[in-house]
């Protein structure tokens, strides 16, 4: 993890233990009387001034408009239909008066006590801890976001006042300079509320959801308290059939294992759609064994509404009901075409395909892709579970449909599907083991096939390349597959593959995986279901609007929203300044 990535983390983490593990609100208002008193008895001193009148400066300026807002703000909040718990109010207000204290004492403590250099920086102080304010208020309260003003000015608006009685009874050129000061930040702060408005109607019509709200909702994903994708599902969202092909293994004493290649995308984020599918169909389906979510042909436009794990549960088990079972397999047989390579075997009448592109980059593959290789598979009699291996992340790779890489896969499942239709079969032994976000199944036909299977979102290459090497001596074929798992997808994490460092750390547990299925080896019969279901998903026309609209948001940020606001903050320097 590199340093800044490690720092962003850390912060988010502070931040959200500081939040909502915060002491109670009678400790952190005195706190802030604390902070007060000290800050402005320092600065004091600093600047050769009274410290009475430096303790007074602190709790005019500090502890006065920290504890209104402390106090006023849940209020407010809760009639704008939000919560706001106390002691989170007390602890963002607590924040406000260490950085109003710090500019506090740059004021009266390195100007020598000028009263118009202290109250220009108090200004300017204000104005940031107003954004600030908004951002979290609006983040922990999902209250948005135009009404949020009110109490995220709070502070601001009262520390103004304060501002402006002090300047009007020290003499009037200061009152007369607050004023413009005054003057020259509510003209920012409508310039930037301004462009926000524009950009949120530019985003309310592509996805039905406004830039601030969408933007709410990654903040909230540091506080793991995340805002459903409801608005953008209700106007955009489709109803559809989504398929799971399913090869079912089971021995002398039942079921043993489900490996399940999955149209249903594990996204979009922690908290939405069904981001744990995987982890929870492995918990409510252990009367079938070893159950492996795997990711198949599927994008975020298969990212479900809600969470369907019940109903793609009830789905898998109803589609096992009269499945015709074999004790045949085939070897394992590799095919490739370009940059696409597959493992394939064949168990009965069902091909079981898993590509990589590895060590070239790939994450989702087009559902449309994954019919075309079921359809070669049904021209030749056979049924097909195709599963993506998702074990080669890296940027821009996604395969498309009417792509290189898209024709490339296609054509190495073809190969590896003629290749199995008059392989001959063996009898089939299999055992099976898993251990946490670990699992993996053993195949034996006289040769030993490892199916390694990760509940992750992705895995580097490199991750794939020495899982292999680790197994190397414990069978003949290995391949790692990941589920997709959206479980730990956050703003700081919008990935999170696998790394060369996880499965170094695993090491020991996939090793303790492959010895425990070896021992476990039995006889065992494979046999093909088809599980299918209609539910509400995203699509891939909102999915492409949002990238398009990504994409022209950011054209205009550049060309006219960042220029907008570039002048507007000059002009209000200048004016801040005193130079106009």
């Amino acid at each position: 993890m590199a340093r800044w990535e490690f720092a962003l983390e850390t912060l988010s983490l502070l931040i959200s233990y500081a939040l909502f593990g915060a002491p109670a609100t009678a400790v952190t208002l005195s706190m802030i009387l604390v902070i007060s008193v000290l800050l402005g008895g320092a600065g004091a001193c600093i600047g050769s001034a009274s410290i009475v009148w430096g303790i007074i400066f602190g709790l005019a300026f500090v502890g006065a408009p920290s504890m209104l807002s402390a106090i006023l703000a849940p209020p407010v909040v809760r009639r704008l239909g939000g919560e706001l718990e106390w002691r989170s109010s007390a602890f963002i207000s607590f924040h406000g008066a260490i950085f109003t204290g710090f500019f506090l004492l740059l004021g009266m403590g390195f100007s020598g006590g000028d009263i118009p250099v202290t109250t220009r920086l108090m200004a300017l102080c204000y104005v940031l801890l107003a954004s600030y304010q908004y951002a979290v208020y609006f983040s922990i309260t999902g209250v948005g976001p135009i009404r949020l003003v009110l109490p995220s000015g709070v502070q601001f608006t009262s520390g103004m006042l304060i501002l402006l009685a002090y300047a009007g009874w020290i003499n009037s050129v200061t009152i007369l300079l607050t004023i413009k000061v005054m003057v020259s930040v509510i003209a920012l702060l409508a310039v930037n509320y301004l462009v926000i408005h524009s950009m949120n109607h530019a985003s309310e019509d592509g996805l039905g959801i406004t830039l601030l709200e969408f933007v709410g909702f990654f903040l909230e994903l540091i506080y793991d308290r995340p805002l459903p994708l409801s608005s953008m599902f209700k106007d955009g969202g489709v109803v559809d059939d989504i398929g799971l092909d399913v090869l079912s293994l089971r021995g002398r004493g039942g079921s043993k294992a489900l490996l399940i290649a999955s149209g249903v995308h594990p996204g979009p984020v922690r908290g939405s759609g069904s981001y744990d599918l995987p982890s929870k169909l492995k918990k409510n389906m252990e009367d079938f064994g070893l159950v492996m979510l795997a990711h198949g042909a599927s994008t975020h436009g298969q990212d479900p509404y809600g969470d369907m794990s019940s109903d793609v549960n009830g789905a898998i088990i109803e589609s096992l009901d009269g499945v015709a079972y074999s004790g045949a397999a085939s070897d394992p047989i590799r095919a490739s075409a370009g940059d696409a390579r597959v493992i394939a075997q064949r168990f009965g009448d069902t091909v079981v395909l898993c590509s990589t592109f590895a060590p070239f980059p790939t994450d989702d593959v087009d559902p449309a892709l994954g019919d075309r290789i079921r359809a070669a598979g049904v021209e030749k009699g056979l049924n097909v579970v195709y599963i993506d291996g998702h074990n080669s992340h890296g940027e821009r790779g996604h395969v498309d449909s009417g792509t290189k890489r898209g024709d490339d896969l296609v054509s190495a499942c073809r190969k590896a599907i003629e290749a199995l239709v008059d392989v001959p079969l063996k009898p089939l032994r299999m055992g099976a083991a898993s251990r946490g976000s670990a699992a993996l199944l053993m195949i034996d036909t006289g040769i030993k096939t490892a199916y390694v299977f990760m509940d992750s979102n992705n895995a580097l290459p490199e991750a794939r390349e020495y899982i292999l090497k680790l197994l190397g001596n414990h069978a003949d074929v290995v391949e790692l597959m990941t589920s997709d798992s959206h479980e730990n997808i956050d703003l700081m994490h919008i990935h999170r593959p696998l790394t060369l460092n996880d499965v170094r750390d695993m090491g020991p547990t996939i090793l303790a995986l492959a010895a425990e299925a070896a021992e476990s080896l039995d006889d065992a019969e494979a046999g093909f279901a088809h599980a299918s279901l209609k539910m509400k998903i995203l699509g891939t026309e909102l999915v492409r609007a949002t990238k398009e609209l990504g994409k022209e948001t950011l054209r205009h940020v550049w060309l006219v929203y960042v220029p907008m606001i570039v002048l507007a903050d000059l002009a209000v320097i200048i004016i801040f300044m005193g130079m106009l």
